[in-house]
């Protein structure tokens, strides 16, 4: 099943709400993530709110928020902050613990880049990851982003546009 691909989705449902509050409530899978304690909670609330008939609105604030499907399966998610400009912040999550270590996050990386730099014209990508992260680290690595700087807690990670296309052209 590792052949089946994975895609981006911007449009959100109440089932991808329902496994988001899964997935942030499950201390391992949040466990590397900046995210404020009672997120689950604050999504829980809008499975309430049958009068929002469009969700993905409210998750793309300040950025863009994907659904990460593989085939028919949502697998996780993406976050794209300050996805505006020439710089992004990327943020990458496998939301199902029995797929992690199987090389998804690796390629949610590289889909995530090509949506940025080509459709987005990002110039920079980064990403703040925590220190003990090791599979994120990897994905990111394997993509070719290096470690530039620490920010608080977290190192960042970045690649540019052209460093980015230079690694392209040496695989081809």
């Amino acid at each position: 099943m590792m052949d089946v691909p994975l895609s981006l989705r911007a449009e959100l449902t109440y089932e991808d709400v329902e496994k988001l509050c899964a997935w942030t409530a499950d201390p391992a899978v949040v466990r590397y993530l900046n995210e404020e304690a009672g997120t689950a909670d604050s999504l829980r609330s809008l499975l309430g709110r049958p009068e929002l008939p469009v969700l993905s609105p409210l998750f793309s604030r300040g950025g863009r928020f994907y659904m990460l499907d593989r085939g028919r399966a949502s697998v996780g998610f993406v976050r794209f902050a300050g996805g505006f400009g020439p710089e992004a912040e990327l943020v990458v999550v496998i939301g199902e613990r029995s797929l992690w270590g199987k090389g998804l996050g690796t390629m949610a990386v590289s889909l995530c880049l090509r949506k940025l730099f080509f459709e987005l014209r990002a110039e920079r990508v980064t990403a703040l990851i925590h220190p003990f992260n090791a599979r994120s680290i990897g994905a990111f690595e394997a993509n070719g982003f290096r470690q530039s700087l620490v920010k608080s807690s977290f190192p960042r990670y970045e690649l540019t546009l052209e460093q980015y296309l230079l690694r392209s052209r040496r695989r081809a």
